[in-house]
């Protein structure tokens, strides 16, 4: 969970070079939708939607994972089995358990723009799988964090703009909270569950507020946790960024972080 903010990757400075690096180097940045991630569990998130034809200047998907209007679900079935974790907890066993935060966890941050080049608004994207750190989902606070070194999209200019200008020397986020709060009845027998997670986004050492709604479901081998959330520029008194080859970038930035976590041995 917590990771969903770590994951926030960077909010304020991935955004900007989603925006303002999209077209570095380049006469004009296409719509950005990065390459599928590798699957996390038998099934994914949700079924990405086709893209449309190239040039159309539609809206691109911005990932596997589903929009905040569309029905919340978590992955189907769960990762096999593997060394060092441990294989025998119970569905609904929480306290004194660590959860490690594990492979297919990801964090994506997508913003709305409109480029020169194209009659209708697109989809700029990035992801980045490289997530670390440990959950506890008994009330203990825990810490999550993302290297945003790590952050991909369709185009390099956006990428190299990440790493050497945006966080060249703060190579990483850290999202921490005091505690995840109880979780609705039902989580103990395996359902899918909602709740809210609050905590506070570490970056480039300013310590930014930010609350995500979360979907869980504990499978006993792995718990799985999908948060999103939103913010606008002015959370973080700035003005959406420009370039040359954008005409506007919108108010809303969305995030949404998926965490794979598996039980370490007591």
């Amino acid at each position: 969970m917590n990771v969903m903010s770590a994951v926030v990757v960077g909010v304020v400075g991935v955004l900007v070079c989603l925006a303002a690096c999209g077209g570095a180097g380049e006469e004009a940045a296409p719509p950005v939708s990065a390459p599928a991630p590798s699957p996390v569990a038998s099934a994914p998130l949700v079924e990405a939607s086709p893209s449309p034809a190239e040039g159309s200047g539609a809206a691109q998907p911005s990932a596997p994972v589903a929009p905040p209007s569309a029905a919340v679900s978590v992955p189907a079935g769960s990762p096999g089995g593997g060394a060092g974790f441990d294989e025998d907890r119970r569905v609904g066993e929480l306290d004194g358990v660590a959860f490690l935060v594990a492979e297919g966890s990801e964090v994506t941050f997508t913003v709305q723009e409109q480029l020169t080049r194209l009659p209708l608004p697109n989809d700029a994207v990035m992801r980045t799988t490289a997530l670390e750190g440990e959950v506890y989902l008994d009330g203990r606070p825990a810490a999550v964090s993302v290297d945003l070194h790590t952050l991909v999209s369709d185009q390099s200019g956006r990428d190299r703009c990440v790493r050497r200008q945006l966080f060249a020397e703060h190579p990483t986020a850290t999202f921490a909270i005091d505690g995840v709060p109880s979780f609705p009845e039902g989580f103990a027998g395996g359902e899918e569950v909602s709740t809210r997670l609050e905590g506070t986004l570490l970056i480039r050492g300013v310590a930014v507020p930010m609350a995500f709604d979360v979907t869980a479901r504990d499978d006993g081998d792995v718990v799985y946790l999908l948060g999103r959330s939103t913010f606008t520029w002015s959370d973080f008194d700035m003005t959406a960024p420009r370039a040359r080859v954008v005409v506007w970038v919108a108010d809303e930035v969305r995030v949404e972080v998926l965490l794979a976590l598996r039980p370490l041995p007591a």
